[in-house]
């Protein structure tokens, strides 16, 4: 019925502690394990493994997981799918509980457990089992889920965390798959799940099913150890934030209970005078065009963010251009800089339009604002 895909980066010992704990879960749950690239004996530890219930596949060079979770739905043969961080640990009732919840049109997330690594956030329970797996207390935890799950009773929310699950069928009908502009990784999950949202599915966090999650340990710190933190990391994730705000506007994906948001992206220009590089190159994803002087802005952007993706060359005009965009707001870059809190309005500016949803031109503080056109979302964001 269910088929979990789990990619693996260099993080065999997670990996084998994931394992295990699904299997003490279910002996048949379906499984697609993803060998992305390790060079840690990853690949011979799967090889020993007999196991009917298990499939995987090795790949020399690292693909990501953005691509891996949707590979690894093609080839589910379950009428569910989901997926699962290689350094996550389920408790023994988490399997059965997943498949009993598992229904149509319905996206089911889990109640995630972390060591004290990260501030603490309503999406989730802080408690140490265990920073590393030689150090896990599988009993502890395993003790302290089934007293959460007589406390919360059946109890849901309506936000999403990885790991999460969905009918198959419907996943590829109406959302098709992750994008690759978050390959490897990086921002790809807040990016399906506005979409999921968009797309109409029922967002169910269950409170009383739940998984330990260890924390980006294949990526963000070097080896493993907390607080070492992977330079390339740091890179991926800056650059796929910008990514995510280019194609959506804004990077408010999430509201205050951690509910994904229903995203309207608005075609903004932005006009600026005594435009600044560093400026500039911050403001950049937030708008479909910006007029200022062209070839500064343009230079600093190349050369400085090291942006690959986008040819922001399209995206820039002459100050004395016309602006055709359906929202144009314009301001000084000093009045801008003398007040950190006017970065933040327009970095927010598309939920300030879809909140007055009014037609017009209006003033607010520095800005100059023409609504010009109030935009109805883009479904072709949705479905990829």
């Amino acid at each position: 019925m269910l088929t979990i895909v789990i990619p693996a980066y260099n993080n065999i010992d997670y990996l084998k502690l994931c394992y295990e704990s699904v299997r003490e879960s279910s002996k048949d749950v379906e499984l697609i394990i993803f060998n992305d690239g390790s060079s840690d004996g990853t690949t011979e530890w799967l090889n020993s493994l007999t196991d009917s219930h298990l499939q995987y596949e090795i790949f020399d060079e690292r693909i990501g997981h953005t691509i891996l979770y949707d590979k690894g739905f093609q080839m589910a043969k379950t009428e569910y799918v989901g997926i699962l961080h290689a350094d996550m640990v389920v408790s023994k009732n988490t399997i059965p509980s997943i498949i009993s919840n598992l229904d149509k049109n319905k996206i089911l997330s889990l109640t995630c457990i972390e060591p004290p690594i990260h501030p603490a956030g309503v999406e989730k329970i802080q408690m140490d089992f265990g920073m590393y797996p030689q150090d896990f207390n599988m009993e502890s935890f395993d003790d302290f889920c089934i007293n959460l799950e007589t406390q919360s009773n059946g109890k849901t929310h309506d936000s999403l965390f990885a790991p999460w699950f969905v009918n198959k069928e419907e996943y590829l009908n109406r959302i098709g798959s992750h994008d690759t502009l978050f390959a490897p990784y990086g921002w790809e999950d807040s990016d399906i799940f506005v979409r999921m949202v968009l797309a109409g599915f029922d967002i169910i966090r269950m409170q009383d099913t739940f998984v330990y999650h260890f924390t980006q340990r294949g990526h963000k710190w070097k080896n493993g150890k907390v607080g070492e933190f992977n330079n390339d990391y740091q890179q991926q994730m800056f650059n796929m934030q910008r990514e995510f705000i280019r194609k959506w506007g804004t990077d408010m994906c999430r509201d205050n209970e951690h509910r994904p948001v229903s995203i309207i992206k608005y075609d903004i220009g932005l006009v600026m005078d005594n435009a600044r590089e560093d400026v500039i190159g911050y403001l950049e994803p937030y708008f479909s065009n910006i007029y200022c002087d062209t070839e500064i802005a343009v230079d600093y952007l190349s050369n400085e963010l090291r942006l690959t993706k986008v040819d922001i060359n399209k995206k820039f005009r002459e100050i004395n251009s016309e602006p055709k965009n359906d929202v144009v707001v314009k301001c000084n870059c000093d009045d801008l800089l003398a007040d950190q809190n006017r970065f933040r309005f327009l970095t927010i500016l598309p939920m300030v339009i879809a909140d007055t949803n009014q037609l017009g031109n209006f003033k607010y503080d520095v800005f100059d604002i023409s609504v010009n056109k109030l935009t109805e979302y883009q479904n072709s964001l949705v479905k990829l």
